[in-house]
């Protein structure tokens, strides 16, 4: 017999929903596996420092990375921008594609939006040895915290979310 339930779980960066199924077949393990043509690869501190971290120096080397300097320093997407803050900015995501067009609808039309039921904000580093997760250490906690904080804030400020 198989039992499946959807369960919604919150944590500090949203809510979600999992799907649970026990015992699950064959077809449903492999549904959710990546597709074809992906491969699962697990990353060693040696392959990240000769393989990943000289492949990322490559594109930050080669200038395709222009469009995060000029997000950074408010030369586009300035209708996206949610916070600039000495150490970040914080901007509406491309991908959240049922947000009101920030270019044609006022701000003040944002607040308690029903589009914020699917949220999605980019908070992107002014730091410019920061390229990748792997970058962060210990001394980027008050980065971090103070990037939660003052992101939340302007979010219930724009968006009327609580937290």
């Amino acid at each position: 017999n198989e039992s499946s339930t959807i369960n919604t779980a919150v944590s500090n960066f949203g809510s979600f929903d999992i799907e649970l199924i026990s015992p699950a077949s064959t077809y449903q393990i492999a549904r959710s596996m990546p597709s074809l043509g992906h491969v699962l690869i697990r990353e060693t501190p040696h392959l990240y420092t000769t393989a990943v971290k000289p492949y990322i120096q490559s594109i930050v080397d080669n200038g395709s990375l222009s469009w995060i300097k000029n997000v950074i320093e408010v030369r586009k997407e300035k209708e996206r921008l949610l916070l600039n803050h000495d150490k970040f900015v914080m901007n509406v995501d491309t991908k959240w594609r049922n947000h009101p067009p920030p270019l044609t609808t006022p701000r003040k039309e944002w607040y308690n939006h029903p589009s914020t039921v699917d949220l999605y904000c980019l908070g992107i580093v002014k730091q410019s040895d920061i390229t990748c997760l792997r970058d962060l250490r210990k001394e980027h906690v008050p980065l971090l915290k103070t990037m939660e904080k003052e992101g939340l804030r302007a979010i219930q400020t724009i968006y009327g979310i609580g937290e």
